[in-house]
């Protein structure tokens, strides 16, 4: 087998060396099982204080520390569960759940308190004398993963343990090539991270942006400087005829097909405010047929959320299937800017939401939901503006979207 990368520093030569993840870096601990974090769930509060040690959980990693929710432990759960404090750089490993197998680099410096310490189902991992930070980018590769999935298995709930852990083999350089390779992925990440960052910004700005918009804190003037006419207080079913799709599921779809359809699960996971373009395609010209300017809305979820969704299509005789609630808007009145409406104001949907396990809304209880509308000619300024920002969103975020990849592609080339 190569025992060099495909792509490599120039001041470095030579082969890297096998060895087993036990012999590379040190593995701290093991996960601790369910079962005992539930015997001390009286030991744990959602509260801030100083008598507390926090519990660093895989979903805070993930979120990056987002969640202000942070739970602390008491001295008794910090004693039962946990024998190391995160006080030092460090590889967070989930070892079962959704999430298995991503790792998470921590710095102590990075986490919101200064006593922390390491939640169930995960392994911490650091290294005296290879570069840690080296290794957590090891475990982003492939061949990590390929190899985990060979451990991991088939069958049953996903998990591994801190023994198969360390049976498994990788190649590495010497500690100077690491530190030079580490180094180079973290500038990487770094640019990740700040473009990150200005898409959260925009989104963050859009979403107040909105908040003025239709509060009416913020109204727009027309070519002579002048106020538009009062918004005025309408039904939906005043504004919008109600139709609904049909005849369409996910075995019609066909990428070899020219006929455009949309899914209603398509219009929480794969469509924002606006469709543009219609990503998916049918085996036959079949049900319902959009029209430009048309509102979707899907009618059945797992999540109340997921049908406080609204979007409006702007392509012609799109076949749209069913649990699709059409929205088609009367003459006077915008799709685009009744779209941003009625995702701004999700509670006045949500709160109309039936069912149990699968949530449902019907015309019949959204058709008595009463919105602010302003003339037309203010909500196509509205619209304008908000399109721009989406588009500028968008932008930034198929710049996160090509630093992810280049990141991955080098991942393949510069490990083995």
């Amino acid at each position: 087998m190569k025992k060099v990368p495909n792509l490599r520093f120039k001041e470095f030569s030579g082969e890297w060396e096998s060895n087993k993840i036990e012999k590379i870096c040190d593995i701290i601990t093991d996960y601790v099982a369910a079962g005992s974090f539930e015997n001390i769930r009286n030991s744990v509060t959602y509260y801030n204080s100083e008598n507390f040690a926090q519990l660093v959980r895989t979903i805070d990693l993930k979120s990056n520390f987002n969640n202000k929710d942070f739970i602390f432990v008491d001295e008794k759960a910090y004693n039962f569960l946990y024998r190391v404090n995160l006080n030092e750089d460090s590889i967070i490993l989930p070892n079962i759940g959704a999430n298995i197998g991503e790792s998470y680099y921590v710095e102590p410096e990075k986490l919101p308190s200064e006593n922390n310490v390491l939640g169930p189902n995960a392994i911490l991992l650091r290294s005296e004398i290879n570069n840690t930070k080296y290794i957590y980018y090891l475990f982003n590769t492939k061949a990590f993963h390929k190899q985990l999935v060979q451990i991991i298995g088939a069958s049953g709930q996903p998990k591994f343990n801190k023994t198969e852990l360390k049976q498994m083999k990788f190649y590495v350089p010497t500690i100077e090539e690491q530190e030079k390779i580490a180094s180079f992925f973290s500038l990487i990440d770094k640019k990740i991270e700040l473009q990150t960052e200005k898409v959260e910004e925009l989104k963050n700005y859009k979403k107040g942006l909105m908040q003025k918009i239709f509060s009416q804190e913020l109204r727009f003037k027309d070519e002579n400087g002048k106020k538009y006419p009062e918004w005025e207080e309408k039904k939906l079913e005043n504004i919008v005829e109600f139709f609904k799709g049909n005849g369409l599921s996910k075995s019609d779809l066909s990428d070899n097909e020219d006929i455009p359809c949309v899914l209603y699960g398509e219009l929480f996971t794969q469509y924002d405010e606006v469709i543009n373009v219609v990503k998916s395609r049918c085996l036959k010209d079949q049900g319902f047929k959009s029209e430009k300017y048309d509102v979707l809305m899907p009618t059945s979820d797992v999540t109340p959320e997921g049908l406080a969704t609204a979007s409006c299509i702007l392509v012609d005789d799109v076949c749209l299937g069913g649990d699709i609630n059409v929205l088609r808007p009367k003459k006077y009145i915008n799709g685009i800017f009744l779209s941003y409406q009625i995702n701004h104001f999700k509670s006045l949907i949500i709160r109309k939401v039936s069912g149990t396990t699968i949530k449902h809304i019907y015309v019949k209880d959204i058709k008595d939901i009463k919105y602010n509308i302003p003339c037309e000619k203010e909500q196509i300024k509205i619209t304008d503006l908000l399109i721009q920002i989406d588009n500028k969103i968008k932008f930034e975020s198929l710049k996160v979207e090509s630093y992810n990849k280049l990141k991955k592609g080098l991942l393949q080339q510069m490990f083995i």
